[in-house]
């Protein structure tokens, strides 16, 4: 009987060798995988999420710290134009009384230079110096309460600042524009009251050089009186004061040539006589006009400064 068959291994074989280094591979492999997570290591992966958690923590941090830099400006600049309207108080007080005072002498009958005074503290300057976005979001957005009813508070805020700016310019702009025109009615009118004492002085030098008898020029005679009683009446007035002029000469000869329209002097003096009458008129028309002009701005701008008063009471309560 043969002997057994005896099957020897060399495992110096390399085809042996080769399955075996893989089988070793496989192993290391598997055991690798256990400390990994979709094939990155969990150390790896550790690295990477601190770092991310790192950087938001630190934009958090950083967007903190700029809104409370953010709420301390709005909160500095709400205190800032809150304290410039609350200095506004006085200024509208004082230039609601310059326009009134105004109005009252453009009321009385003197000829005189007038002019609004300008109160330098009335001012809106601060305004320029304040962004509208940021006290939109002072007065709106940080404000509890109706979006509606903050909008249309900030509206009349916004509206009634924007007045007092404006009107402030006005004031100037308005007095020149009245003394310029005043000017202008006040010099014709003295031309014309020149040109009819002229010609009084040619005609009574004429009768006088003509030993003619006062009944033979009766309007001339009376004319020549009213003018004598008009320089005559007071030392202390102003003879040329167009409304004093007006009332003790002007309007005198006036009647004197409704009532002589057939006197050869009437027919001489009457036009430069109208021209004063119609300057006069002129003056009063305009100086009236801006009496109520002045008043009506007075009565505007205590009801915007009112206005505001009442806005910021409603804002405080918010």
């Amino acid at each position: 009987m043969p002997d057994s068959t005896r099957i020897v291994i060399n495992i110096n074989d390399s085809l042996f060798s080769t399955e075996l280094s893989k089988m070793k591979e496989i192993i290391l492999t598997q055991k690798d995988v256990k400390n990994t997570l979709l094939g990155i290591s969990y150390d790896t992966i550790f690295t990477v999420l601190t770092t991310i958690l790192i950087f938001i923590l630190g934009y958090v941090i950083a967007k903190r710290i700029e809104s409370r830099k953010e709420r301390k400006r709005l909160l500095e600049l709400e205190k800032y134009f809150l304290k410039n309207l609350e200095m506004l108080e006085k200024p509208v007080e004082l230039q609601i009384k310059s326009l009134i005072n105004t109005s009252k002498r453009l009321k009385n009958k003197r000829e005189e230079s007038l002019i609004v005074d300008d109160i330098i503290g009335l001012s809106g300057s601060f305004l320029n110096d304040t962004d509208n976005k940021d006290l939109y979001k002072i007065f709106v957005n940080n404000k509890k309460g109706d979006i509606q009813v903050k909008t249309e508070l900030y509206r009349k805020l916004r509206a009634s600042l924007d007045y007092i700016i404006a009107v402030k310019k006005g004031f100037l702009r308005d007095s020149l524009a009245y003394m310029k025109k005043s000017e202008g009615f006040s010099n014709k009118y003295k031309r014309n009251i020149k040109i009819v004492n002229d010609l009084l002085d040619d005609l009574i030098y004429e009768r006088i050089k003509e030993k003619s008898h006062p009944e033979n020029f009766p309007a001339l005679y009376k004319i020549a009186r009213i003018r004598t009683t008009w320089m005559d009446s007071s030392q202390t007035e102003d003879k040329l004061d167009l409304f004093y002029s007006f009332t003790n000469f002007i309007k005198p000869v006036q009647e004197i040539c409704k009532i002589s329209q057939n006197d050869e002097i009437v027919g001489q003096i009457i036009k430069p006589v109208m021209e004063c009458v119609y300057e006069y008129h002129n003056i009063v028309e305009l100086r009236y006009f801006y009496r109520k002009h002045f008043v009506a701005e007075a009565r505007e701008l205590q009801r915007n400064h009112f206005e505001i008063k009442e806005v910021l009471k409603g804002f405080a309560t918010m």
